[in-house]
């Protein structure tokens, strides 16, 4: 402990700031401890980043490491440019500061092929263009409408085909003119019996030697496209399978075991075959495989690293394809690892992020040394104390004690209609900042028909107000809400029916297996989303409530903070 407690005197007096900022002891602490494994839980606000510029500069200073040996890794572009530009100005030499994807890139160019170049184009139009040409197989065809339409399926399958019919509402069943046959969705004597199974349906028409011949590719998409949105939905659906399958760096056997549902694997696997092939073709390589390839290539020994610290940014977004990148690093040429990271934060496993990689950090990479960074810089111990209570609840969740700035301020509050949000906005300080935040990027869309708020779209979408043009507002999802702040938060979703906030939104059996085990405390990730709203504010957080609507979140918030009694 002594040892320690001179390293932290000894930091202070050989680097007294990082960029102009003098740190606290949980920062130091966290940098000057050089075990194999340092895991650093740091809270919303507590100054990562800092923490991270710190870590390097102490190695560079007082290790006299160089640079060239440390490598970092960051989860964004726009977070991997900012880091670089702080570090560099700040240790004054050139630092590898990478994407994961960059990395993996970078090494798959180098090794196997210098004119490779990142598949950029819209992966809907690529997929599209491949269910058209599937769409020529009537078994493929048939085995997707079987899969995918819920309702009328039968009907619609007959009109693929342009088979003349006559459907008899009453009984259930179509008479086919041609062929002088009826298919009879109830078990009727002499009738071919549907019982929701367009597969058995298509043996017993080539038995009977009635014509199946698909309609024009145009003809059966404006079809299923009955169904709202059929075609995006779908398509999109086909592109998060076969991201999930490329994440986990699962074989197509592999895929076909954990799913273990013949149908759709008979739909997936010609998608997901005919998209490699696409990119092989063209001399391509998408995000997923950057990261695959790159660690396939370091357990070959084609591609040799040299780094001896690895840095790690927003842990808790770690997916198992990047921490295999990570140990067939290790294991092809040791280095101590530096992980920073949320817990709280971790909100990404729809594309494949693994929280138990921070919360059970010891049992994939082994023995380590737990930091916490606990002071907040960013809001009171108000909202410290009531947001790490809230996302707590749930046990496997780190236990850590976040620390805010002192404050009698109540952190939230609950309003109930567009006027009481626009008389709040009317009374905030001159240039104040503001996110909108919603669950849904649609959620948006209950400020549509008001006169005084006008949207300008882009990469972020900003909102002008016209009763205050000062404001700088924005309308932000949570999820790309974070890393960020505003002075002032209003969370407009929160309701409990409906595009609902949390999420009751159950994942397809597929793409639950492939994400693998969840977590078992009910909406663990929604709550730690909310956690993520929450904390974004600096000064107040606003819960835009329908009164007779109200979230289970909104709730239970009511009951144990009593910010309100108006909701029954």
């Amino acid at each position: 402990m002594l040892d320690i407690h001179n390293k932290i005197i000894e930091f202070k007096k050989l680097i007294p700031t990082i960029e102009g900022k003098t740190l606290d002891n949980n920062q130091i602490l966290s940098i000057v401890n050089e075990k194999h494994n340092n895991l650093i839980i740091a809270g919303a606000g507590s100054g990562k980043t800092t923490t991270i510029i710190g870590k390097v500069k102490y190695l560079i200073t007082k290790n006299n490491v160089d640079a060239k040996d440390i490598l970092i890794l960051s989860f964004t572009n726009a977070s991997s440019k900012e880091m670089k530009e702080r570090i560099e100005k700040e240790v004054k030499t050139e630092i590898q500061v990478n994407t994961f994807h960059k990395l993996g890139y970078d090494i798959v160019k180098s090794t196997l092929n210098e004119n490779l170049k990142v598949y950029t184009d819209k992966q809907e139009n690529l997929i599209l263009y491949i269910l058209n040409q599937l769409f020529n197989d009537v078994e493929y065809y048939t085995n997707f409408v079987n899969y995918f339409l819920k309702e009328n399926k039968l009907k619609y399958y007959l009109y693929a085909f342009g088979l003349s019919f006559q459907y008899d509402e009453y009984n259930s069943e179509y008479y086919l003119f041609e062929y002088n046959v009826f298919i009879s969705e109830k078990n009727r004597k002499g009738n071919i019996y549907f019982e929701g199974d367009l597969n058995k349906l298509a043996q017993t028409f080539k038995l009977m030697g009635i014509k199946c011949k698909l309609k024009s590719v145009n003809y059966l998409w404006s079809m299923l496209n009955i169904e709202e949105n059929f075609t995006f939905k779908v398509v999109n659906y086909l592109i998060t399978v076969i991201s999930l399958i490329k994440s986990n760096n699962y074989s197509l056997s592999e895929f076909e075991k954990i799913i273990d549902n013949d149908s759709i694997y008979k739909i997936i696997s010609p998608v997901y075959l005919e998209y490699n092939k696409y990119l092989e073709e063209n001399n391509l390589i998408d995000y997923s495989d950057m990261i695959n390839k790159a660690t396939s290539l370091i357990k070959e020994n084609k591609y040799i690293h040299n780094f001896k610290y690895v840095i790690v940014d927003e842990f808790q977004d770690t997916s198992m394809c990047r921490y295999n990148l990570l140990m067939s690093m290790r294991n092809q040429k040791d280095y101590n690892l530096f992980c920073v990271g949320d817990d709280y934060q971790s909100i990404y496993r729809f594309s494949g992020s693994d929280v138990s990689l921070i919360t059970n950090f010891s049992k994939y990479f082994g023995e380590v040394y737990v930091s916490k960074i606990v002071n907040t810089y960013r809001f009171s111990d108000k909202m410290a104390k009531l947001s790490s209570e809230f996302v707590m609840k749930n046990k496997s969740q780190i236990r850590k004690v976040v620390k805010g700035y002192p404050s009698t301020n109540e952190p939230i509050e609950i309003i109930y209609n567009i006027n009481e949000l626009e008389k709040i906005l009317k009374s905030l300080p001159n240039y104040s900042s503001v996110f909108l935040l919603g669950r849904y990027n649609n959620d948006k869309d209950i400020l549509k028909n008001n006169e005084n708020f006008l949207y300008n779209y882009g990469e972020v979408t900003e909102v002008i107000y016209s009763k205050r043009i000062d404001l700088e507002i924005k309308y932000l999802t949570i999820h790309k809400s974070k890393g960020l702040q505003a002075d002032y938060v209003f969370i407009i979703n929160n309701k409990d029916k409906g595009s609902s906030f949390p999420s009751k939104i159950v994942d397809d059996i597929v793409i639950e297996k492939l994400l693998g085990i969840s977590e078992s405390y009910p909406f663990s990730e929604e709550r730690r989303l909310l956690y993520v709203a929450l904390t974004r504010s600096k000064v107040k957080t606003y819960l835009l409530v329908e009164k007779r609507n109200a979230s289970v979140f909104i709730k239970e918030l009511i009951k144990d903070y009593k910010i309100d009694k108006k909701i029954t």
